[in-house]
């Protein structure tokens, strides 16, 4: 018993003297590991990958946590970025602003007014039809709809005063002020160029000098407008509507007609060749534009439809599942592919950019992107949405079997909850099979190095081309790999040439 006693204490004894260092890499994957990050870092990852943390260097602070899938934060520079419940939540905050946003229910935000202005702050919650808002000027206003409030700068209004909605509520918009009564059945606008009123639905006039008079009677089926008044009376559009029976419309040399709104419809313009008809829409639909400007189309809904204009050239085959897309933007070009659920991607090219910016699904099975300076790719990809990085970061390490990205010279890859990982820089290349084997490769002073680690770091060795097989001290929970650069470790100058990649050995 004696024996026994004595023979476990000198093994705790032993486990004692051989513990790996606080900066040393530990590795119980997918319990707990600390590693090495390439290009410089160091990350900690608990439980398969649930919770995270980062920091740039071994004595640095955090730059980075995680409790997946329930928060990721990160500070960047000067910005503080948490996400919460994604893709619901988020928290932003810089030296001047702070915005919090729970969408689509609540959103407050919050900017530091220059010199001499006070703080602009908001607050809406959706659900309590509660807004909150204070102006840089000091302006303040209050909502709690429907009883009563004012809202600034809300959606397309620039002013919103209501109070029992619908009973009464005024709104500025444009230079326009409106007031309602029972909404919307009785309203009267005003402004410099015009008024508008209406007792809707039986009758309702708008006018607005140079810009269009309408009116509506028995709201939609009668209605007559004069609309573009600045182009003169020979110019300007009329349209009459019966609706949805037949309606008209004409502008100069432009005619179109509809019976049936929206399915049968015929237009043309002599002067300009352009021509338009639905037969019925959405199924059929035709229009040449010849040279008016217009946008090309036809469409044999849902076989086949194309349409060039605006930039753009689309074309779809038993829309939505076959679908391609081209669109011009004034610093490149766009082009986008789907073959619904399971393929789609994207190519992202600009000007004076020689490679362009890809992205690929082929759902569920897999997931690829690539740019000038960064690649990434994952097994498999199971989130079916378009190209959703933020409820990837979250989401995704429960189901991915093999995981890289890469940005420059550094390339970090990851098998399933961590149990595979890969490290590779142009200084080092660190791989290990969680905690049963790992193994280090860098080169210094020309000499390419191995390093190895067997068993939770109770066997180690060293082994390079000059010195033969080294054995190293075991270090528990191992691999015991220095939480920092071959290069740092032995003391190399920055402009040492001998460290060089060891994929050029």
């Amino acid at each position: 018993m004696l024996r026994i006693s004595r023979n476990i204490s000198l093994l705790f004894l032993l486990g004692l003297s051989s513990c790996a260092a606080l900066d040393t890499e530990r590795n119980l994957a997918p319990l707990y590991s600390e590693h090495w990050k390439a290009g410089g870092g160091v990350e900690t990852e608990s439980l398969g990958g649930a919770i995270l943390t980062h920091r740039p260097s071994v004595e640095a602070e955090l730059d980075a946590w995680a409790i997946r899938p329930l928060f990721i934060h990160e500070w960047r520079e000067d910005v503080s970025r948490t996400e919460f419940l994604s893709p619901f939540g988020t928290v932003t905050r810089t030296d001047e602003e702070f915005t919090w946003a729970f969408n689509p229910i609540a959103r407050y935000s919050r900017e530091k007014g220059k010199e001499g202005l006070e703080d602009r702050y908001s607050l809406i919650i959706l659900p309590l039809g509660l807004y909150f808002s204070q102006f840089p000027d000091g302006r303040k206003v209050r909502a709690a709809f429907p009883f009563l409030g004012v809202i600034d700068g809300f959606l397309t209004f620039d002013r919103l005063e209501f109070a029992l909605f619908p009973l009464y509520m005024r709104s500025e918009r444009g230079g326009r002020t409106t007031w309602h009564w029972l909404f919307p059945l009785f309203s009267y606008s005003k402004s410099d160029d015009g008024i508008a009123w209406r007792a809707w639905p039986l009758v309702g006039h708008d006018q607005r000098e140079g810009r269009y008079d309408r009116w509506s009677f028995l709201w939609p089926i009668f209605q007559f407008q004069r609309n573009e008044q600045r182009l003169g009376p020979a110019n300007e559009e009329v349209t009459w509507a019966v609706f949805p029976f037949l309606g008209r419309t004409e502008q100069g040399t432009f005619r179109s007609t509809t019976v049936l709104w929206p399915f049968f419809g015929y237009s043309e313009d002599p002067a300009s060749g352009f021509k338009s008809l639905d037969m019925p829409w959405p199924l059929v639909s035709f229009q040449s534009p010849g040279n008016s400007g217009r946008a090309s189309r036809f469409r044999m809904w849902p076989f086949y439809s194309r349409y060039e204009g605006d930039g753009m050239t689309a074309r779809s085959w038993a829309w939505p599942f076959i679908q391609h897309r081209i669109e011009q933007y004034p610093d490149g070009e766009r082009e986008a592919l789907s073959f619904l659920p399971f393929y789609q991607s994207i190519e992202r090219r600009y000007d004076g950019v020689e490679t362009p910016t890809r992205w690929q699904k082929l759902w569920p099975l897999w997931q690829h992107e690539e740019g000038e300076d960064h690649i990434s790719s994952s097994i498999p990809a199971l989130n079916p949405l378009w190209r959703t990085s933020q409820i990837d970061r979250h989401y995704s390490w429960l189901w991915e079997l093999y995981s890289m990205k890469g940005e420059g010279d550094r390339l970090h890859q990851r098998g399933w909850l961590g149990l595979w990982r890969r490290e590779s820089d142009k200084h080092e290349i660190r791989t290990s099979l969680g905690p049963l084997w790992s193994q280090r490769t860098y080169r210094s002073k020309g000499t390419l190095i191995h390093e190895n680690s067997l068993f939770f770091g109770l066997l180690r060795w060293r082994s390079s081309e000059p010195e033969g097989l080294e054995c190293l001290a075991p270090a528990l929970p191992g691999p015991g790999w220095p939480l920092r650069y071959s290069r740092e470790l032995l003391e190399l100058p920055e402009n040492d040439s001998a460290v060089t990649p060891p994929e050029e050995s």
